[in-house]
């Protein structure tokens, strides 16, 4: 884990705050404790202090005359090698940076006296953060250092309704009205003979409306185990989760063609599908698999708040309470994380067979528009809600207007939205060691939006790649215990009962995520309903939330259950107003 605060232009004052700040922050993550802020002494318009040594893999490399910090896991575009902090120093400034090809999950920065580079990854999964001041400008991977620094003290209210109503942060917004979120694919650079540049070597929308091609699904195989083998040599081991479903067990399959030392991970009740299924892929291959089992009431009662402040502060509001036992789960077993997410864009994750089927793409659209806000059962204000919707429809607009078939466009805003914004903060919610996504780099992109809609509805990646990595063995079978058909329209006519099964938003592995409502109820309504003259409930609706929050009974506490996460996005956002406003106090 690396954290940084670049700036251009700052006068000598806001370069010192920047490294006080810095040292503050830090502070918010107990396993860097014992970390040190550096920052550059040199003189000139750039200025960057970090965290120095944070994590077992550490992407740092400091010469007297240039500073490049590599946050997350960049792959060169042959999928062979990790690039380093090093690589990078290596080379002629912004040259890797401005590669078009450079893969993975990662941010990255490249500095000198007199320049200053940063780039991201394809979706923007590892974020960076700007704003601007009178003097020039700061970048940052997290918001709340440059918010720290500005003087952001106000929420966005936009924002705000979108996590509740979208269920994330969309676009380029964070909570921190201000401060800004640099968009996936970028390389922005300062140079002192120009005006910055704002470039998009990697934009994701020449993947998502590039023209239909024949998939090779040999080289999709060979692209993405080469990447895990790139991220296994350079990592030594790896951590991985293993369940029941798609992703994680074709990340299996990945790991185990590309030798890589893997512990797998797999979380819930003892008996549940995911555990058992594990289990048993554990045993047939011989795999170090761990289990970690559901934590107790009394356990999660006890280091709720605690573990609620400490979520919001280390991932500036954006990701939900919801997620906030995941912070009990043990230290990562390996340098370096793989997640399986992005998988479901290769399976029309938001497709339905009666769009999937459409000619009237109009109707289509709308209908995609409308399922993709949700007022909370009456959680949202009308006001809220409808701020929410401009921002699906800005998204709309704007992949019409690059070029996206009306069709494509569900698909591409599961790519670009839910991937590349709600797993961003997802993406390093818990400890500070890199994580990786083979399925969603750039090969495993470019595959899904070669196939129609239609096509990618028969989870054609899974089937095809599955059948080629482990041929005739059992954990290459369907979850559901069948695929669907490979014939597109055919495929319409199975599996919308399925995917609702395979979706399944509502899973709750660690078991207490519904009972912690009950458990806490008077509590977590009272640190909201206290907030009286909160901005927040111009978005929220206050008499829909204490009716949400009141009743005892049986009846009550099941409709809680409906709620639940609308109701814990509600209280992440007074949660983060709560530690923004007494950070200021």
């Amino acid at each position: 884990m690396t954290l940084f605060v670049a700036s251009w232009g700052a006068n000598d004052q806001l370069r010192a705050r920047a490294r006080d700040v810095l040292r503050d922050y830090a502070g918010c993550f107990p396993e860097l404790a014992e970390c040190g802020v550096r920052e550059t002494g040199w003189t000139g318009p750039v200025h960057v202090a970090w965290l120095h040594g944070a994590g077992p893999v550490t992407g740092e490399r400091a010469g007297a005359d240039r500073v490049t910090l590599v946050d997350g896991v960049a792959i060169r575009g042959f999928g062979d090698a990790v690039v380093t902090a090093e690589a990078v120093a290596a080379r002629p400034f912004g040259e890797l940076a401005g590669d078009s090809e450079l893969d993975g999950q990662f941010a990255l920065l490249d500095a000198m006296p007199d320049r200053l580079g940063i780039a991201t990854d394809t979706l923007g999964m590892y974020t960076l953060h700007w704003c601007r001041t009178a003097d020039g400008w700061l970048v940052s991977n997290r918001v709340e250092p440059l918010a720290r620094l500005v003087g952001a003290d106000a929420i966005d209210a936009d924002a705000a309704a979108a996590f509740v109503a979208v269920g994330w942060v969309t676009g380029e917004r964070t909570l921190a009205d201000g401060v800004r979120t640099v968009p996936g694919g970028a390389h922005w650079y300062w140079t002192p003979d120009r005006e910055p540049v704002f470039s998009r070597p990697r934009d994701p929308w020449r993947i998502v409306t590039a023209p239909r091609t024949r998939v090779d699904m040999s080289a999709l195989r060979d692209a993405l185990v080469a990447r895990c083998a790139a991220v296994g040599d350079w990592a030594g081991s790896v951590e991985s989760g293993l369940t029941s479903g798609l992703d994680s067990r074709l990340l299996f399959m990945l790991l185990r063609a590309a030798q890589v030392k893997t512990i797998y991970i797999t979380a819930g009740h003892p008996q549940s599908p995911d555990v058992l299924v594990s289990q048993r892929i554990a045993e047939t291959y011989g795999v170090d698999r761990r289990h970690i089992p559901p934590f107790s009431e009394e356990e999660v009662r006890d280091r709720w708040q605690t573990l609620a402040r400490q979520l919001v502060v280390q991932n500036d509001g954006m990701v939900s309470l919801w997620q906030n036992i995941d912070l009990m789960r043990p230290p990562v077993a390996a340098p370096v994380s793989f997640w399986g997410v992005g998988g479901n864009i290769g399976r029309s994750f938001y497709g339905t067979p009666r769009d999937l089927a459409t000619v009237r793409t109009a109707a289509q659209l709308a209908r995609f528009k409308a399922a993709r806000t949700a007022n909370g059962h009456g959680l949202v204000t009308a006001d809220g809600l409808a701020a929410s919707r401009r921002q699906v429809d800005e998204f709309v607009n704007t992949a019409i207007a690059q070029g996206t078939s009306p069709a494509d466009v569900p698909d591409a805003f599961s790519a670009l939205e839910l991937i590349g914004r709600w797993s961003a903060p997802n993406t390093r919610k818990i400890y500070p060691t890199p994580v990786f996504g083979p399925l969603s780099t750039r090969p495993y992109l470019r595959a899904t939006f070669a196939f129609s809609p239609v096509r990618r509805y028969s989870e054609p990646l899974h089937y095809h790649l599955f059948r080629m990595l482990a041929p005739g063995e059992e954990i290459a079978n369907h979850p559901s215990g069948k695929w669907r058909p490979q014939i597109p329209y055919l495929n319409l006519l199975f599996g919308r009962a399925r995917q609702r099964v395979m979706q399944n938003a509502g899973r709750d592995p660690l078991g207490i995520r519904y009972r912690i409502l009950e458990l806490l109820r008077a509590e977590l309504a009272a640190r909201c309903l206290d907030r009286t003259s909160s901005p927040l409930w111009q978005v929220i609706s206050r008499p829909a939330f204490e009716a949400a929050m009141s009743g005892t009974s049986e009846a009550d506490a099941e409709r809680r259950t409906t709620l639940a996460k609308p109701i814990l996005a509600v209280l992440t956002l007074f949660e983060y107003e709560a530690m923004r406003s007494e950070g200021r106090a």
